[in-house]
């Protein structure tokens, strides 16, 4: 399967939750199958990080992995996608 890269306003039609961080800000938002991704960069500490949201028992969107600290938005995204498929394959 493949990761795509979607708009904010489609992974918003997923309705995930989300915390309230201002230093926090979203850059990128990824889907493979039912699970979504978002890639963010914290604008305190300077650097990346990511998300991966899976479905709930009522289907409504979970943390369910996290990865922090990585210098550039290649390395986040490249965990990011890892993490994903490693959430979707079980």
């Amino acid at each position: 399967m493949i990761i795509e890269a979607i708009s904010r306003e489609e992974f918003d039609r997923y309705r995930p939750s989300r915390g309230s961080f201002p230093w926090f800000e979203e850059r990128g938002w990824f889907r493979l199958a039912t699970t979504l991704g978002i890639l963010i960069f914290d604008a305190v500490d300077e650097n990346w990080s990511y998300i991966v949201l899976l479905p709930d028992a009522e289907g409504r969107y979970r943390g369910g992995d996290r990865g922090a600290n990585f210098e550039s938005s290649e390395d986040a995204i490249a965990a990011l996608r890892q993490s994903m498929r490693k959430q979707t394959n079980g």
